[in-house]
């Protein structure tokens, strides 16, 4: 194979297209991979002639059905993304859907090869798989998200909870026989933190507590915690305030010889204290913690009023990996960004990949967690959680194309990033294109501007110097690069009476046709986020290229020079002059280059690529053997499903889902243990002959006995209801009820009485069982509420209307139940 660097705006569309075109002819498939869904679909749509001239059919595999994917890949030509070629092959070998055909890895051609093989060489695309018996787990993730909102940091960067008031804290710290509230108070009343007779008032009326506390100086609290203290010495408190300066003080310092104590840090707040917390580790503690107070596995003794969460005993080694994950993802869903690292849509919650292409990536989900936390932030629908059961990395499918692998960019990378592709895939080599035209660039020295108020103002104030007629030249068309949706409207905001044609270009959902739909004109003012970075081309006008060409102002400091370079390359393009400047916010840097307060460009581009060749060593010696690793697995697992399918032409779809359950939650909870993979999957394959769960999931011996009541096979199916029974009576309301219409439709009509009171008890449990369903629906709804109950407590959200969905549905069944229940009590009458 081989890499090329083609100058930006020189021909690479026009390369990929002739190149693809001789190998066509001579009989083989040829895969284009673009770095976009929308470069993809363009360049198909811009060459199809070119194709049709020479007889070769050609097609795009952007958002294609089965059926329609399967018609596109007989052409000779396709045209897409790495992600639509993964997940299709995943369609094809791991779900069995006829979508290559004979297709195979001939010959792929990847344009802008140097973002699909560095900047999203360890992208993993997946096809999401439904395990029902995930939903079990929102009351869980619902109450992560309500216990980590409890949580919250001061200007010093410390965590604080909660506020409480000062006697439940010292109760909740100090557990000794014989102190109770009364006694607390009154140590209060002794030390002044309370007036004399307060206690008499509070015991009469208990509401006037908070009232009497409220105000309470923090000397007073720091005596009453000394007595605290002293009286009961097995417990010691840190007590802290925030000065006007947001910095955190401590009040009661302690000598060093008395410091060997573990002490319980605590933020005063008049009378309330918060719990303090210094790092990361402490607080998932914390929370953890307090999730594990409300979290039970079934089967167990139920108690329906305290708000706990209920999941059934075969989820629990799940939750113990897992659980410490979720909470940090919750604290991540609480600092990102709408518009930044997502955006709302009609359809629920979407990434965006704002640090390389700006796309917002329609069909991907976050793991664990955090596309739920970011659904309950924004009380969108909340989706179940999903097992990944399937995988293809961007370097898995490359590799498959071994030599014949060929790749153009305008910017293949410094020496670092060239070695790098070399090392994953062996034997390609690069070579730079000479420019046939000499490049009229100029530009400008970067700025780094201290505050983002300043920022702003410098930003307006190149947009509209450059946009205007000045003594020396006419107008000029401006791009102006924002790293996120949310900066890009900033700017688009503060241009508003400063510009009059300017237009945003941020999001690839909206129709953006009429952006590129003639040249740019003096004084035309694009504000873009990276979409318009890679791959697009934009015409200026003569009147632009007289006054000095498209001047591009970079608002960020890009991840690598590569970005940087390709959007500085919408300017002076085939033979075009053109001018960029970066423009920079220090408080938009990453955190180590905020530190070192530079102010010289050079300098922080020096550090950066420092940095970006680091991340590279990293990515070849510690994630790729990861990812192979990952990848050898699926291939031993997809030899499984092989056996599966051999042995049984049509195996039902309950034992094809139980495999994949068994094979994803092997993957979530025990990928990095010793046993051998396929031993355990030679063991869950005896387990699925013998009709037996290989992951103890009883929904299997449900969804299994369902099959065979379709197939009049009742006994049968009675037996796998009781094996789900049995497992855990607390969730099988279905159980219960399949039973029972299985044994009466067994009976033939005869009314064994027997038989009819064995019915009734199986509905009466399953609506016991469907009463749990409910609650837990409730405390779902009741966390994850829970941060904006004030604020939208009259509002109906897309988050209740889904629950609500859910609940009609129980409501249904369990009304369906009492009908029968009536007609079998009649029955029995009779």
């Amino acid at each position: 194979g081989r890499l090329i660097q083609v100058g930006t705006g020189e021909g690479k569309s026009c390369i990929v297209a002739m190149f693809a075109a001789f190998r066509a002819l001579r009989g083989e498939k040829v895969d284009i991979m673009s770095s976009s869904s929308v470069l993809a679909e363009r360049d198909m749509r811009e060459w199809k002639k070119f194709y049709d001239v020479l007889k070769i059919s050609v097609d795009c595999n952007i958002n294609k059905q089965d059926e329609d994917s399967k018609k596109c890949y007989e052409s000779q030509v396709v045209y897409g993304t790495v992600d639509e070629f993964a997940g299709d092959w995943l369609r094809h070998h791991f779900h069995r859907k006829d979508i290559f055909g004979q297709r195979t890895f001939q010959c792929a051609i990847v344009d802008e090869v140097d973002s699909l093989m560095l900047d999203k060489g360890h992208h993993v695309v997946y096809l999401s798989s439904d395990t029902p018996a995930l939903q079990h787990l929102n009351p869980l993730l619902a109450l992560i998200w309500a216990t980590a909102n409890q949580y919250s940091k001061v200007e010093s960067g410390h965590n604080i909870e909660q506020k409480y008031p000062f006697h439940q804290v010292v109760l909740e710290q100090i557990k000794q026989e014989g102190l109770d509230e009364l006694t607390v108070l009154q140590i209060a009343e002794e030390t002044g933190l309370l007036t004399n007779g307060t206690v008499e008032e509070i015991q009469r009326k208990p509401s006037l507590l908070d009232e009497k506390i409220a105000n309470v100086p923090a000397d007073k609290m720091v005596e009453f915690f000394r007595m605290v203290e002293t009286r009961f010495p097995s417990c010691q408190f840190a007590l802290h305030s925030i000065n006007t300066d947001g910095s955190v003080e401590e009040l009661n310092k302690r000598p060093p010889r008395e410091s060997g104590q573990r002490r319980v840090s605590l933020l005063l707040n008049g009378g309330f204290c918060q719990y303090m917390y210094f790092d990361k580790n402490s607080v998932l503690k914390a929370v953890e913690e307090d999730v594990r107070r409300f979290l039970h596995f079934t089967p167990c003794e139920l108690n329906k009023s305290d708000g706990s969460c209920y999941i059934p005993g075969f989820l629990s080694d799940l939750v113990d990996s897992k659980l410490k994950l979720w909470i940090e993802n919750a604290f991540c869903a609480q600092s990102m960004e709408k518009d930044h690292e997502y955006i709302l849509e009609s359809h629920g919650v979407v990434p965006v990949d704002y640090s390389c292409t700006g796309v917002v990536q329609n069909f991907m989900t976050w793991s664990d967690g955090l596309q739920q936390f970011l659904e309950m932030k924004h009380m969108f629908k909340l989706s179940d959680m999903t097992t990944i059961t399937n995988y293809m990395s961007n370097v898995g499918l490359l590799q498959k194309y071994k030599n014949q692998i060929y790749g153009l960019s305008g910017t293949l990378g410094q020496q670092a990033e060239i070695e790098t592709m070399r090392k994953i895939y062996e034997g390609i080599e690069t070579c730079q294109i000479p420019s046939f035209k000499r490049r009229k660039l100029f530009e400008v020295q970067g700025v780094i501007m201290k505050d983002e108020r300043r920022w702003i103002e410098k930003i307006c104030e190149v947009v509209v110097e450059q946009s205007q007629f000045t003594t020396f030249a006419g107008k000029r068309a401006v791009l102006v690069v924002c790293e996120t949706i949310k900066l890009a409207n900033t700017i688009d905001q503060a241009l508003k009476e400063k510009v009059k044609n300017k237009m945003l270009y941020i999001n690839n959902n909206r129709d953006n046709s009429v952006i590129f739909a003639k040249k740019l004109g003096s004084g035309d003012v694009i504000i873009a986020t990276n979409l318009a970075g890679r791959g697009t081309d934009l015409q200026i006008s003569d009147s632009v290229k007289k006054a000095g060409g498209l001047f591009v102002v970079q608002t960020f400091l890009p991840k690598n020079a590569r970005v940087e370079a390709q959007a500085f390359g919408r300017a002076a393009r085939q033979g075009s002059p053109g001018s960029a400047q970066l423009i920079v916010c220090s408080s938009h840097l990453s955190k180590p280059l905020q530190l070192l307060i530079l102010t010289n460009m050079m300098v922080v581009k020096e550090i950066r690529d420092s940095s970006v060749a680091e991340q590279l060593s990293s990515y070849v010696e510690s994630d790729l053997p990861k990812i192979k690793k990952k990848e050898e697995l699926f291939y031993q697992y997809l030899e499984t499903l092989d056996l599966l399918y051999k042995s049984n032409n049509k195996p039902s779809e309950s034992d094809v889902s139980a495999l994949n359950e068994f094979w994803g939650m092997w993957l979530l909870t025990k990928l990095n243990m010793e046993q051998p993979i396929t031993e355990l999957l030679g063991n869950a394959m005896q387990k699925l002959i013998q009709k037996e769960s290989p992951f103890s999931n009883f929904h299997y011996y449900t969804a299994y006995g369902s099959e065979l009541k379709e197939k009049k096979k009742l006994s049968e199916s009675i037996s796998m209801f009781t094996r789900a029974i049995n497992q855990d009576p607390c969730w099988a309301a279905v159980a219960y009820y399949n039973r029972a219409f299985a044994s009466l439709t067994s009976q033939n009509r005869n009314q064994d009485p027997e038989c009819l009171s064995q019915a009734l008890e199986d509905l009466q449990n399953a609506l016991k069982s469907l009463d749990l369903y409910c609650e837990q629906l409730k405390v779902t709804h009741k966390h994850a509420r829970q941060e904006v109950m004030e604020l939208l407590s009259s509002y109906i959200t897309r988050f209740d209307l889904h629950l609500q969905a859910r609940a009609t549905v129980l409501i249904s069944l369990k009304s369906n139940i009492h009908q029968a229940i009536q007609k079998i009590e009649r029955a029995r009458r009779t």
